[in-house]
């Protein structure tokens, strides 16, 4: 049985759907395809989706049909993001068990997806903005501003070690508590920001 599971945040910043497919020999003809363009393309003659190839075939049919979509190999699945539900639910009929996992926004909050920098959550966070860093070295008098004002600032051990030691913190965040407390974080590192996000409610 496959998860199904709400998406909380676009996927590349752009998609609301998600769906896995899991390849239980191989995929020897998929190829993928990122923005617009289709790569390759390769047909087997009589698709029936009995197997792994003929299933393959048949959402290679489906995606090279599709407006815009972006897909991803991930080991021996691959994960297809799309803002069309009924590209979603024809690649669920083909693939049948084959699915792991499908993501889809909930109707009701779906609408709070439109902004790209915002998560969802289920709970009011004190801290409902989340920065997240790039791969530079930081300087390591941020970790001092850190310690003199723990209550502006919420970060993980892993995040903070690399901040104290100065090491590049690429994918590393922490949150902070409002706008105000955003402003002097941009005025320390900004040259250490990737992305800022903000959490919001579900509720």
């Amino acid at each position: 049985m496959f998860k199904k599971l709400e998406t909380t945040k676009l996927w590349y910043n752009r998609y609301l759907y998600k769906i896995v497919v899991e390849s239980r020999n191989h995929w020897p003809a998929w190829r993928y395809r990122s923005a617009s363009k289709w790569l390759q393309f390769d047909e087997h003659p009589n698709p029936d989706f009995d197997n792994d190839q003929s299933i393959h075939f048949a959402i290679n049919k489906l995606l090279q049909e599709a407006d815009d979509y972006r897909s991803r190999a991930e080991g021996r699945s691959v994960s297809i993001f799309t803002n069309d539900q009924k590209l979603l639910e024809n690649i669920s009929s083909i693939a049948g068990d084959r699915i792991e996992e499908i993501w889809e926004p909930n109707p009701d909050t779906q609408h709070l997806l439109k902004d790209a920098n915002t998560i969802l959550v289920k709970e009011p966070t004190s801290y409902p903005i989340r920065v997240m860093l790039n791969d530079k070295k930081i300087d390591t008098d941020f970790a001092k501003w850190i310690d003199a004002n723990s209550d502006k600032i919420r970060i993980g051990n892993d995040s903070y070690r690399a901040v104290k030691r100065g090491w590049m913190t690429g994918g590393l965040y922490f949150y902070i508590r409002d706008d105000k407390v955003l402003s002097l974080v941009n005025l320390m590192i900004s040259g250490n920001i990737r992305r800022i996000d903000r959490l919001v409610c579900e509720r």
